[in-house]
């Protein structure tokens, strides 16, 4: 009898420090979560029976819908701690009117951060979507981009001081995004053509212009570069590397309106980006 009391004292003994280690594992994965950022973010288009609404929960962030397998729902899986501790801040216009005014939102969405009663250990945010507003001039104006997301980005970092805040870039890869375009019908194609020099479509012809494809990269390129370099100035800031920038868009990925992704384009999103962040996202 005295032998089993023993060992049953040694078991409970050895069992602390696995439940400690356990316990200090999982606490190195945030217990919330936010983005902040385009309609992408919130899932605008991803379903397609309805294509131009957003779908939050199947937002590649923060989405709860499992054939997405979200940022949020990954850390759910290692971390029960975070179940219902995420925000989605993201603008609630559409692609189309949210282009041109992405970092007057993001503005707004850092103030709406700051103000959150469950204060995120995990920020993501994407500011770059497809859709553009071009006219030919003000967009390349890069030093006055890198400046007001520099400045916006600061202040999300002053006022969270120990969350931890991952910007990611555009996603899908323009030349597969010009090989999907090829592969439409001309009607379908048309549906996105236009005049003006960010817009890869030419109206009436239907064509895919090289040209136009070459100066909405550099504006991307150039815009990307201004989110590297002011990320790399807050010491709690992670950039996506290219990441989303690198994922190759099919037929399948892409809405009615193809600026933005379908469910199946959320689930490369999330995946690729989860990659990405995984490193950094244990606190490593």
């Amino acid at each position: 009898m005295r032998r089993l009391l023993i060992a049953a004292v040694l078991a409970a003994l050895v069992g602390v420090p696995l439940a400690s280690a356990s316990t200090r594992h999982t606490a190195k994965y945030p217990s919330s979560i936010a983005v902040l950022g385009t309609p992408t973010a919130a899932g605008w288009g991803a379903d397609p029976a309805h294509p131009f609404r957003e779908t939050r929960e199947g937002s590649w962030a923060t989405g709860t819908n499992p054939a997405v397998r979200s940022i949020y729902s990954r850390l759910l899986a290692l971390n029960p701690a975070i179940k219902g501790h995420y925000a989605n801040l993201s603008s609630g216009e559409s692609a189309p009117e949210a282009a041109g005014h992405e970092l007057d939102d993001f503005a707004v969405e850092v103030h709406k951060a700051l103000q959150l009663r469950v204060k995120p250990q995990l920020l993501l945010v994407q500011v770059i979507d497809r859709a553009m507003k071009c006219d030919g001039t003000t967009e390349r104006n890069f030093a006055d981009y890198g400046s007001r997301f520099s400045n916006a980005l600061q202040a999300l970092a002053q006022g969270l001081p120990n969350a931890r805040i991952f910007v990611i870039s555009q996603w899908g890869s323009f030349a597969s995004y010009v090989n999907y375009l090829k592969g439409l019908d001309v009607s379908k194609r048309l549906k996105n053509a236009g005049k003006l020099p960010c817009q890869l479509v030419a109206s009436p012809s239907g064509q895919v212009m090289p040209s136009r494809i070459a100066y909405a990269k550099s504006i991307v390129t150039g815009e990307e570069a201004q989110l590297r370099a002011a990320c790399a100035k807050v010491a709690n800031c992670r950039y996506d590397g290219g990441g989303a920038q690198r994922i190759a868009v099919t037929a399948g990925d892409v809405s009615e309106f193809p600026y933005t992704p379908t469910f199946q384009g959320q689930a490369k999103l999330a995946a690729v980006e989860w990659k990405a962040m995984t490193g950094f996202v244990k606190g490593g």
